[in-house]
């Protein structure tokens, strides 16, 4: 997740976990799958191909070096051409929701200092705080 400025206005640009996702259908290799409402990436499935980066309509994923043990991985058989030395490993990446955890709760909802991030499961009991208006001004 990053975040974008406008103005005095800060958004979040993170994965949507979309239903029917957009990025896991242009996935040639389908690395992308969706467990339990949450769309996951296997990295050791990704070619690298960027193909779901152009898929996804909220501009979550990338695609970076892959790091194994702190240091670069490389792709067998792909070597810069007028050096010959080996190039890394590449992968797509997003947020995952820290599914990885022990609590439950993503990192960014954790670490927030105004706590204004949620985890939305779904429909819930409570109604959600009321919202204060936010003006974007044109760009």
């Amino acid at each position: 997740m990053y975040v974008v400025r406008a103005g005095d206005t800060y958004v979040p640009v993170q994965c949507r976990h979309c239903e029917n996702a957009p990025c896991a259908h242009a996935c040639p290799v389908q690395a992308i799958r969706q467990e339990d409402g949450v769309v996951m990436i296997d990295e050791e499935r990704c070619i690298g191909c960027t193909s779901c980066v152009l898929a996804c309509p909220f501009g979550a994923i990338e695609v970076s070096p892959v790091y194994r043990a702190g240091h670069v991985i490389t792709q067998p058989g792909l070597t810069h051409r007028a050096n010959r030395t080996a190039l890394p490993r590449t992968a797509a990446s997003k947020c995952d929701l820290c599914a990885e955890t022990e609590n439950g709760q993503p990192a960014c909802v954790e670490a927030c200092p105004n706590h204004v991030l949620r985890l939305a499961n779904g429909i819930s009991d409570s109604p959600p705080e009321p919202r204060r208006e936010v003006f974007f001004p044109r760009l």
